[in-house]
């Protein structure tokens, strides 16, 4: 699955994606899919299995970016207002392989 995060203007706060095997929006899953946050603010992806990783994949002009590696908790400050699109590795490749 492929998340996304909008990002507006405000007060900093801390919030936590949990990158998961499974959950009701289905199998190999950003957990919340989708967040509205605000300039400032913090975003802390945690792997729930040694294979998740976080890849940003779309971000404002001049906003921070990440790729994270796998098995490792990855942390973004948003410095940008706008709308960042993300995914995971293993995502893109079960994608390239049921094609």
């Amino acid at each position: 699955m492929t998340a996304v995060l909008y990002v507006g203007p405000a007060y900093s706060a801390a919030y936590e994606v949990k990158m998961l095997n499974s959950g009701a929006e289905g199998k190999i899953i950003f957990e919340p899919s989708v967040l509205k946050v605000k300039l400032g603010d913090t975003v802390i992806f945690l792997p729930s299995d040694p294979l998740h990783d976080s890849i940003s994949i779309h971000s404002p002009k001049d906003a921070n970016t990440w790729h994270g590696k796998r098995d490792q908790k990855v942390s973004l400050t948003t410095n940008k207002e706008g709308v960042y699109i993300y995914t995971e590795k293993l995502l893109i490749s079960l994608h390239f392989h049921t094609r």
